[in-house]
């Protein structure tokens, strides 16, 4: 045996040759069947959520008014897990009254302090009696600008309020604030239904300021015991830039405000505090203060206070043009709050403080083009000073100096006479541009609220078709300023006479001034107002405008002065 194997081994690839030994069964592995595959379950379809019932109205102060049974249908699905209209509205519940009324804007005012809208529904009516009267209430709530609100209260605790429904018409202006109305086409929606959650805070409310924060007498007890001016202080968020430059010295002062009596005020009278509003009568409570006498507005004084109500008709303060021309020195502080002012500007701030806007009249232009050409090259490397003109002034100018010529054909040619105005406004040395209207506060429009198709509605206010503008020009080269300027000029002049030009675009400039000097930026940055204007012309003396001429023009801050011996060193 032992020498059969040592043969095998011999004849035997080494793999195979190894000795035989004996092996162990091991245990196959278990393999699970394959779980049979039944058929899926359909996902359940969410059930459409409706309701049904009687609808009753409040009228007058004891009336209740039926309006059949009703239906809130067409409902959105519930944006951003908020709540469901369905937790005002019920199976439990079969009738309802529909919410107080309230203007638009302020429910607008108030969106703020709610969730957005987490779902919308169309109510419609169900019987006859509830179409006409629906449809009479719609149209009241048109006319009057309304929208009902009705709180809901869960059923746990009456006196929490978890969210507000309100019901609107299409076309009332709240709609503006919401996107994603279930609007259908050809269906007579008679009104809207809302529910908005009240925000809940997710932090914990802030803590008052300090007491002290307005009170700049602090090392004074018998300041600190005036409560008249511890009020005033407060209220009008007195600063204490202000307080250390009156604490100085004595300086004299007038206060600008709105009021009917304004032309008779005095020389000396002191304010008027019946006529005057209460702010200027807390202002006069810090005043008191200080050694400083109020003048009036004929006397010089150091500071000249303007109620920011007021800064429209600031022009019509005495000799305004030469304080702020000669007299560098006089600071000018806006105060209060004002309806028709954006609250940034509810402060005291410091306005019209150095430089100026120059502008010029076409027949400065056309007379003196190289003394404009050079006040417009000086402004433009004076940082306290810019220039623009205006586009009709720009066409004007064109059409005086060309009178039956084409001025366009003369730049075709290189030989317009003014191409260095264009040029200067195609590399932003000069501004080629109107003053922007005077856009309100958005919580009170200009105008009244007007519902208009979408492909008849443009722009809501001024300002947009301003803005629309500007971004035009922007992008136009030198013809196309001067297309423009000639087409502005057309349409404000072209019926006019010849004659009556110069009066006529003095009156235009004279108010584009007067509402630049409204801006805010431009009153927070620049001091005079200026117009260049030809050695003949007698332009008004109104709106705060400087007159001036290329040859009378003075910067008055040294600047030009500085470049003139700059330019003789080098």
């Amino acid at each position: 045996m032992h020498e059969a194997e040592e043969f095998l081994q011999d004849i035997m690839p080494p793999e195979l040759a190894a000795p035989l030994e004996p092996t162990t069964d091991k245990p196959s592995e278990h393999v699970v069947p394959p779980k049979s595959i039944g058929k899926q379950m359909p996902a359940k379809i969410p059930k459409i959520w409706k309701w049904e019932g009687d609808m009753f109205c409040l009228q007058g102060n004891k009336d209740t008014v039926s309006y059949g049974r009703v239906s809130l249908t067409d409902a959105t699905p519930v944006a951003n897990s908020g709540m469901p209209l369905s937790i005002a509205f019920p199976a439990t519940v079969t009738s309802f009254e529909f919410g107080l009324m309230y203007h638009a804007v302020d429910v607008s005012n108030c969106l703020s302090s709610w969730m957005p809208v987490s779902q919308f529904a169309r109510l419609v009516p169900l019987e006859d009696i509830g179409h006409s009267r629906l449809r009479t209430l719609s149209k009241y709530m048109e006319k009057h600008r309304l929208v009902a609100v009705s709180p809901t209260k869960p059923s746990f605790d009456d006196s929490t309020v978890e969210a507000h429904v309100l019901y609107f018409p299409a076309s009332s202006p709240i709609v503006k604030y919401f996107s994603g109305i279930p609007v259908i086409k050809d269906v007579e929606t008679p009104f809207f239904v809302a529910i908005l959650a009240r925000r809940i805070r997710d932090k914990p409310p802030e803590s008052p300021s300090s007491l002290n924060e307005y009170n700049v007498f602090k090392d004074q007890p018998k300041y600190i015991k005036n409560a008249e001016l511890q009020h005033a202080l407060r209220i009008l968020k007195y600063p204490p830039w202000l307080h250390d430059f009156l604490s100085r010295r004595p300086r004299d002062y007038c206060v600008w405000y709105e009021d009917d009596k304004q032309d008779v005020r005095g020389k000396h009278k002191p304010f008027d505090l019946k006529g005057g509003n209460l702010e200027t009568y807390w202002l006069a409570a810090i005043l008191a203060q200080y050694g400083g006498v109020n003048k009036g507005y004929k006397a010089d004084v150091e500071v000249i206070f303007v109620h920011i109500g007021a800064v429209k008709t600031l022009h019509k303060l005495m000799a305004l043009v030469e304080r702020r021309a000669k007299r560098p020195d006089i600071l000018f502080v806006t105060f209060g709050t004002h309806q028709r002012v954006h609250p940034e500007r509810w402060e005291f701030r410091r306005i019209y403080p150095i430089g100026g806007i120059m502008t010029f009249t076409p027949k400065a232009l056309v007379e003196d083009p190289l003394g404009i050409h050079h006040r417009v090259s000086q402004i433009s490397e004076n940082n306290n000073w810019e220039a623009y003109i205006m586009p009709a002034a720009l066409g004007m100018a064109a059409h005086l100096h060309y009178k039956n010529g084409n001025a366009l054909e003369a730049f075709d040619k290189g030989q317009f006479l003014y191409d260095f105005l264009l040029t200067a406004i195609d590399e932003g040395k000069i501004s080629f541009m109107c003053s922007p209207p005077i856009n309100s506060h958005p919580v009170c429009p200009t105008e009244p609220f007007k519902t208009k198709p979408f492909s008849e509605r443009r722009f809501e206010e001024p300002i947009h078709d301003w803005l629309l503008d500007q971004a035009l020009i922007i992008a136009a080269g030198p013809r196309e300023i001067l297309e423009y300027s000639i087409r502005e000029f057309k349409t404000k002049y072209g019926n006019q006479s010849e004659d009556l030009y110069p009066s006529l675009i003095q009156t235009d400039l004279s108010q584009d001034l007067w509402l630049m000097q409204q801006q805010p930026v431009i009153m927070d940055r620049y001091r005079r107002f200026v117009a260049l204007k030809s050695e003949l012309e007698k332009p008004p003396d109104q709106n705060g405008v400087e007159w001036s001429t290329t040859s009378t023009f003075d910067c008055k801050d040294f600047f030009s002065k500085y470049m003139q011996r700059n330019a003789v060193s080098t």
